[in-house]
Parts: C-alpha cells; sequence; structure tokens
C-alpha cells in the first residue's frame, strides 16, 4: 500500500518535472508541501484515495426512517470493509460510480487506497504535476489566475466518482 504522496511523486521527479537542477535545494519543503496538496486536490476532485487510509461514515439509524443504514460510497478504491468485521452484518452492491452498503451498524469503516504507484490512472499524476508547474512557476504573480488549469479538470473529468450537476 502507499504510504504517503512522495512515493506517488517523488521530490526528484517533480524537480525534474519542473526543470529545478538537483543541486537546488532551497524550495524542497516548498515543493513537498505542494506534491502533497496537488494530490490531495486529485483526491477531492476524484474521490479517488491514492494513499491508504482508514475512513468512518456514519449512518442515520432513525428508526422512523428505516429500519437499517444505506451507505453509499463514493470514494475509490476500496480495499476492505474494517467495521462491521463480520460479512454477514452487511450486504454491498457495487455500481459504477459508487458501492452501496446496507447494515444495522450505526458507523462504517473502510480500508481505502490504491495498492501500488503502478495502479494510479496516468492521468492523476500528470495532472498532479501539471498543478504543481502553475503553483510553483505562478505563486509570486500579483494578478489574478487559475489555479487549476482547464486541462486538468478536463483529464480528471472521466474519473469523478459522483455526480455532476
Amino acid at each position: 500500500m502507499i504510504a504517503d504522496y512522495l512515493e506517488i511523486i517523488p521530490l526528484a521527479t517533480a524537480k525534474n518535472y519542473l526543470r529545478i537542477d538537483d543541486s537546488l535545494s532551497s524550495d524542497d519543503d516548498l515543493i513537498e508541501s505542494m506534491i502533497d496538496a496537488a494530490l490531495q486536490y486529485v483526491e477531492m476532485y476524484t474521490n479517488h484515495i491514492l494513499v491508504e487510509q482508514n475512513k468512518t461514515y456514519y449512518g442515520n439509524n432513525d428508526p422512523w426512517f428505516c429500519a437499517s443504514n444505506v451507505y453509499e460510497i463514493y470514494d475509490f478504491p476500496i480495499v476492505s470493509v474494517v467495521e462491521p468485521s463480520d460479512p454477514d452484518d452487511y450486504t454491498s452492491k457495487t455500481f459504477n460510480t459508487k458501492t452501496k452498503y446496507t447494515m444495522q451498524a450505526d458507523t462504517l469503516e473502510l480500508n481505502l487506497g490504491y495498492e501500488a504507484v503502478s495502479d494510479i490512472p496516468q492521468a492523476f499524476i500528470q495532472s498532479a504535476l501539471a498543478i504543481l508547474q502553475v503553483w510553483y512557476y505562478n505563486s509570486e504573480q500579483q494578478q489574478s489566475t487559475a489555479l487549476i488549469p482547464k486541462s486538468v479538470q478536463f483529464a480528471l473529468n472521466p474519473f469523478r466518482r459522483f455526480p455532476l450537476f
């Protein structure tokens, strides 16, 4: 499993993309922080979880509403169900853009994330690098500019896991 965003885009890869000499290290912390932020943007925009994490979802177990909780999970990829631990305590059905869990429990905990960098769509990595380039080179401009290039949005749109309104 991937434990850190810098496993996806190492500092050396980012510096090469930005055409920064490896011997220049004064901006390394800034670039690393921008790598994290760019990949977090990709996660937020697409609901594809890049770095392994456990996430808890809370239901509405109101007897007037329904007899069980229904969780519609747009996050992807789902590695495993952590809680409830017994597969007999829930049912699941996978659709194109979501997985639906039905259960009595008030919470659902899932283990999410890609297992290897090679499993991550290249569009995500290239989009994060394009974001990084805009943020790095346009950070000192005084005029208002788009922080996320339209080309990045076009590249990520097919991967979005939730409906566009």
